[in-house]
């Protein structure tokens, strides 16, 4: 079977996973010999699609009175529908965020009268992520500590689950330079203290998150013609950065030829298989 996406992008909500019509779609265009094209109405998503599921988190953060937290309990309550699971592991991102040597994650599903959840714009780790710097953030007024030296303080060089040294961490270099581009040595800590020009009231905030990043096998082809021309060919499709114009951009750099020359093909099977 060749698959020919182009230019429709998969990775962002809804487009991440398999959705239940695309196989219909893909069947039907399979015993027809031709292409199907399969739309969706608007009433249909309700019950089609997958949706954000409603997820109840409950953090306990415990530290000493130096701001290092010795302690942590992340438990999620997350939705899922009756007939399938929504493999949402939030404590698994929770526990990397800082080195927090005794940390417990509890998650548990909830099974409800509604379609499979699904990926809705930002992914579920962000959600634990924020729920967990917003009790840092209460740590930090508790204790009378800056929020961005409370988060220095417990930053670590180990992951958390493997136990091993991670490979590069570059949030204390990330949250220093911040800090200093910001002007964060200006900020006042007591709510309503700080004002712009027009005498309105302003707030700075902090916050650090992670993603984990999944790496797989891949297949790059390089072609040239006669006439001059490149073609690079991977197995992978545009998530909406660009793609195209960075892969152009980093053969032409290496090649030393003009970006113009280039062509960078995606989304197509024919090209190059998707591993």
């Amino acid at each position: 079977m060749e698959v020919i996406s182009p230019f429709i992008g998969g990775g962002f909500g809804q487009k991440y996973a398999l959705q239940m019509q695309t196989v219909l779609a893909a069947a039907a265009a399979q015993r027809l010999g031709r292409a199907v094209k399969l739309v969706v109405s608007r009433a249909q998503i309700f019950h089609d699609a997958s949706f954000r599921p409603a997820v109840r988190q409950r953090i306990r953060l415990g530290a000493d009175r130096s701001g290092n937290m010795v302690a942590a309990i992340h438990e999620v309550d997350g939705q899922t529908s009756r007939h399938d699971l929504f493999p949402a592991h939030y404590a698994a991102v929770s526990s990397r965020l800082y080195g927090i040597k005794n940390f417990r994650g509890r998650e548990r599903f909830v099974r409800t009268d509604v379609q499979t959840p699904g990926y809705m714009r930002a992914p579920f780790e962000h959600a634990a992520c924020f729920a967990l710097e917003s009790c840092v953030d209460e740590l930090a007024y508790s204790l009378g500590r800056d929020p961005v030296v409370l988060r220095l303080a417990n930053d670590t060089v180990t992951d958390f689950i493997s136990k091993l040294p991670l490979s590069s961490r570059h949030v204390g270099e990330c949250l220093r330079r911040g800090a200093e581009r910001f002007g964060w040595s200006k900020r006042t800590m007591a709510p309503r203290s700080m004002r712009a020009h027009d005498d309105s009231f302003i707030g700075w905030g902090v916050a650090i998150g992670a993603y984990p990043c999944f790496i797989v096998p891949a297949v790059a082809r390089l072609r040239v013609t006669a006439e001059g021309g490149i073609f690079i060919s991977i197995g992978g499709h545009e998530m909406g950065q660009g793609i195209r114009t960075a892969l152009a951009a980093a053969v032409g750099r290496k090649l030393g030829v003009p970006v113009a020359n280039v062509v960078a093909v995606i989304g197509d099977t024919r090209a190059t298989p998707s591993i």
